[in-house]
């Protein structure tokens, strides 16, 4: 889960799809 704009991606991308932040950022939802 994206804690930015709270995009959901089943694995941790290397940033997100919608607001670009950091992979490492995401959290386990």
């Amino acid at each position: 889960l994206c804690p930015v704009c709270g995009n959901i991606e089943k694995f941790r991308p290397d940033k997100c799809s919608i607001c670009g932040v950091a992979g490492d950022k995401f959290i386990e939802y």
